[in-house]
């Protein structure tokens, strides 16, 4: 393609904006960030972003003679036809930029025009490589209210094309520095000091907290290659880059940022050693991103490849797998799972700008800004996974989480006792400003929250992402009978990795998540287990919370790690640990028959103490009851194929379990909720329904059962 380079992003740590490269997880990279007053070597240049310092790599210029891939044959598109989706500004964006420095002349009159059909060469070339593996893509421009393709019109220092870490100082400086842009600049000028460059961050973690998702990013092309001669590749291989192609932990990466297996746009001789081999023989693949999609752009990588274990830029949030020209229905959408992070603790600070806060007290709403933490993208969020854990009440009692800005409703998402810590699997829609609310209803408990994903409101860049598929329940690990792991309680600080995708699971192996109701059983101590995916670090945060000698579940969203499997520590001492699947969530909506989530405005939908949706009576020892979900509770008559319950026991007489499962068919031999005598404990129950509704068994003696809807799939 030419002399196009790369400014490559690297630093000791993972601070934001700078995350690692190597392994597909966080840690230090072999580059040291330089001091703030220190200079960069002569072939380094020096540049600020986020308030740190980098050295780089530099530019290359384009090498007198080199051929260029001629523009292919399809001739003009009209301006505005690149890409235009929804209101053109809202959610990720790359931002199309005209840029010439103060004294110079301004052309944008008859340039400006030019960039938009380039930009459209740049998003037909997206989707073309996109086709190679089945899929589509498209970027996802900034345009205006016509449907048009902005451009700004940006003047620059005298000296700020000089380098581009002037022409980056001077963009900053300006306000075009969003987290939520990539900035792809069409620079005017005679020097031709770089045929094109841009940042890349290395950072090969998979998921869209990766810094080549959530961060901003720059890249510049100069005059002399932006001829026709040239075509869209100079600016499709710079835009490749802002979206964290090549990462050099790719099976066929330069040490900067580009490949070696030609014909490709990403691959060149780029000065650092490699020996580019052509090895997709047609020519035309030059205007073609990844050579058979093994490295850095694949809309369907095969489980277990490099692109489903790091990061693969057909996944970026700045490209959509919409249609040219259509626009997202409104509305909740698809999942996207993370690895669980804690984002807010009462105890020490963790979300409160990093103080205490201490226990909530009786009465009081805590407000959650859960957009744009914890790999939340910012905008394009319509709810938010998250478990939430009371530690230390001084009473019994509940939290609610809700939408903030709405009204508290009539229900619970925690139930707690006195001196108990207990955690629960909330799906919570946000508010309008990206807030949760959590009301607190007494006992003075401490909260903590992680977050274990987030769903799409449509405003974001996939819309079909993330669509869940329903499962009869299925017990897929039970430490006590030797099911998916050796017989045998977990040890203390001990990790199980247990399959969950692929063989003869019924989870697919497209499966990016799973629905899971994990079980502590005959704990020989209190603590904890964290359930996390294989390969990634462990994470700061708990799933269930136990005790000595009693059976405690919860509800986790495990996101899948490598080879189709999650890892389960054991903070405790011995302990069984038992995990039952309903479903599962799959990559890009790839899996026929998949829902998207529909949150509703919480309600009841079954108390057997007052007769909501049942009779005004316990339900007895091994008695089942179908309870009708769709048509009530703002569940529609027909679509739905899940729901999302709260579902709590209350004053049973025994010890004992719920099993909530689909209506019509045979009962499972698995648990949705495991109680204790004179407990009233709760959990998330991600419910398949059948004709429409669910049905409820109890194991134990008579019990009280409520169960609250929030949302439902289909």
């Amino acid at each position: 393609v030419g002399a196009l380079s790369a400014l490559t992003l690297l630093g000791a740590a993972a601070p934001t904006g700078a995350a690692a490269s190597g392994s597909g997880r966080p840690g230090p990279t072999p580059a040291e960030p330089v001091a703030a007053a220190a200079p960069c070597t002569a072939a380094q240049q020096r540049i600020v972003v986020a308030g740190r310092t980098y050295c780089t790599h530099g530019g290359d210029e384009a090498p007198t003679g080199t051929p260029r891939p001629t523009q292919r044959a399809s001739g003009p598109v009209p301006a505005g036809a690149a890409s235009c989706y929804g209101d053109g500004v809202s959610g990720t964006r790359v931002q199309a930029v005209y840029a010439y420095a103060s004294g110079g002349v301004d052309n944008s009159a008859t340039v400006i025009p030019q960039i938009r059909t380039w930009a459209a060469a740049v998003d037909d070339e997206v989707d073309a490589s996109a086709a190679e593996t089945g899929g589509e893509r498209h970027v996802r421009w900034v345009t205006d209210a016509g449907c048009t393709l902005s451009v700004l019109r940006v003047v620059l220092p005298a000296t700020g094309d000089d380098t581009f870490a002037a022409t980056i100082a001077a963009m900053q400086r300006a306000g075009l520095d969003r987290a939520d842009r990539k900035y792809l600049m069409w620079v005017d000028n005679s020097q031709d000091i770089y045929c094109g460059i841009a940042t890349v961050y290395n950072d090969d973690s998979t998921g869209l907290s990766n810094a080549n998702a959530s961060q901003t990013g720059w890249a510049r092309v100069d005059r002399n290659c932006w001829a026709d001669v040239a075509g869209p590749s100079i600016a499709a291989h710079e835009l490749m880059h802002n979206l964290g192609g090549v990462q050099v932990s790719a099976p066929h990466a330069t040490q900067f940022n580009h490949c070696w297996d030609d014909y490709d746009i990403m691959c060149y001789q780029d000065g650092s050693g490699a020996t580019i081999r052509v090895v997709c023989t047609n020519p035309a693949h030059e205007d073609r991103y990844d050579c058979n999609h093994d490295d850095y752009f694949s809309t369907a990588p095969s489980t277990g490849s490099y692109l489903a274990t790091h990061w693969n830029t057909a996944d970026s949030p700045f490209l959509t797998a919409l249609a040219a020209g259509a626009s997202p229905t409104p509305g909740p959408g698809g999942y996207h799972p993370l690895t669980p992070k804690r984002v807010f603790d009462t105890r020490d600070g963790t979300g409160t700008g990093g103080s205490a806060f201490g226990p909530c007290p009786p009465g009081y709403t805590l407000r959650l800004p859960l957009a744009g933490s914890g790999g939340v993208p910012s905008t394009g969020v319509g709810a938010v996974a998250v478990t939430l854990t009371v530690a230390a009440p001084s009473g019994p009692g509940y939290l609610t989480a809700y939408p903030d800005g709405t009204a508290l409703p009539p229900t619970s998402s925690v139930n707690f006792a006195t001196g108990q810590t207990v955690a629960n699997l909330v799906i919570a829609p946000v508010g309008a400003n990206g807030q949760v609310a959590v009301y607190c209803s007494s006992g003075s408990p401490q909260v903590l929250v992680d977050v274990a994903g987030w769903f799409a409101d449509r405003t974001a860049a996939w819309p079909a992402a993330g669509t869940y598929h329903p499962l009869r329940p299925a017990r897929l690990l039970d430490t006590r009978s030797g099911v998916g792991a050796a017989r045998g309680p977990l040890a203390p600080g001990q990790t199980l990795t247990v399959p969950i995708s692929g063989g003869g699971s019924p989870v697919s192996a497209a499966a990016t998540a799973a629905v899971l109701n994990v079980t502590a059983a005959a704990a020989s101590s209190a603590g904890y287990l964290t359930v996390w995916p294989t390969g990634q670090p462990r994470p700061n945060a708990s799933n269930v919370n136990f005790t000595a000698g009693r059976t405690v579940p919860d509800a986790v969203l495990a996101t899948i790690g490598a080879r189709g499997t999650v890892s389960i520590y054991n903070s405790g001492r011995g302990t069984a640990v038992i995990a039952d699947v309903s479903g599962y969530f799959d990559r890009t909506g790839d899996v026929p028959g998949g829902g998207t989530l529909h949150p509703v405005t919480p309600a009841r939908l079954l108390d057997t103490r007052d007769g909501v949706g049942a009779p005004a009576r316990p339900l007895g020892p091994d008695g089942s009851l179908a309870l009708q979900v769709t048509g009530r509770g703002g569940v529609p008559s027909v679509g739905p194929t899940a729901v999302v319950f709260n579902t709590a026991v209350t004053r049973p007489a025994t010890a004992g379990y719920l099993t909530v499962w689909p209506t019509g068919d045979p009962l499972p031999g698995t648990s949705s909720v495991n109680f204790e005598p004179n407990q009233t404990v709760a959990n998330f129950v991600l419910a398949t329904l059948g004709g429409g509704a669910a049905s409820f068994y109890n194991s134990g003696a008579r019990t009280d059962v409520v169960s609250d809807v929030s949302g439902w799939f289909g």
